[in-house]
This record gives C-alpha cells, structure tokens and sequence, in this order.
C-alpha cells in the first residue's frame, strides 16, 4: 500500500512539472512570436509576467540575486524542472536581445541561461528526454550547433 501511495505521489508530482513546462513553453512562444515581437519591450513584459505566473516569484527581484543565490529562492523539491524553466525564461530573453542587436543584455542573460540549464543537468532529475533537449539547447547558445 505504501508503495502505491509513492508512485501516486510521484505521477503527480510529474504531471505538475510537466505542466509547469507547458505553461512556460506557451508564454514564451506567445512573446517570441512575431505579433508580440514588434516591441521588444512588450515581449520582455510577456516574458517576465509568465515567470510569475508560472514559477510564482517576482522576475526582477529574482534576477537582482546572483544565480547561485537564485536557486536557493525554490525550495528543493523540483529544483532541476525548475532550474530548467528558467533557464529557457533566460534563453528566450536572449533570442530577443538578439533580434534587437542588445549585444550587452543577450550576453548576461545568456550566461544566465547556461547557469541554470547546467544546474538542472547537475542535479540529476531529469527524464532522459528532458536532459537531451537540455543538452541541444545548451550546444545552441555555445554555437555548436
């Protein structure tokens, strides 16, 4: 009984993350898409509305912390799903930079797009699926691809 009970516990505890990553994926490809794209500024407030709403914390006071600090903000449950998320949340504000020549802000967010991809790689709780992707997008901001 015992037994069942943990891996109830665990589907859900899936399904939440992976929930959590659709939610992520919409949002940023509703502020990458090219309606929302005309202004970068509108696509930064997409962004950073959607890393509230899904993750729960507010992005700029997030992102005043280092990274390192950063990640103690989630408590340890789903830390590398998490990690994860946002780590594409950063990603997408560097393919915006990009779009917008903002050399400077694409390089910080970028870095920070590789720090917590490489976190959630570190902690070893990822699905096989989810730790390739991770590893494709990782290659794509390292220009390896």
């Amino acid at each position: 009984m015992r037994d069942l009970e943990k891996i109830k516990n665990k589907l859900i505890k899936k399904d939440y993350i992976l929930r959590l990553i659709e939610e992520a994926g919409r949002i940023i490809s509703r502020a990458l898409s090219k309606e929302e794209f005309q202004s970068t500024e509108v696509a930064f407030d997409i962004i950073q509305t959607g890393f509230k709403s899904t993750l729960g914390l507010d992005f700029s006071f997030f992102d005043a912390f280092s990274p390192e600090d950063s990640l103690r903000l989630f408590t340890s449950d789903d830390l590398s799903a998490k990690s994860y998320i946002v780590g594409d949340f950063y990603n997408s504000l560097t393919q915006i930079c990009e779009r917008d020549e903002m050399s400077v802000d694409k390089n910080y967010y970028k870095d920070k797009a590789l720090f917590f991809y490489n976190s959630a790689l570190n902690l070893n709780e990822l699905e096989i699926t989810e730790e390739i992707q991770l590893k494709s997008k990782i290659e794509k901001l390292n220009g390896k691809n």
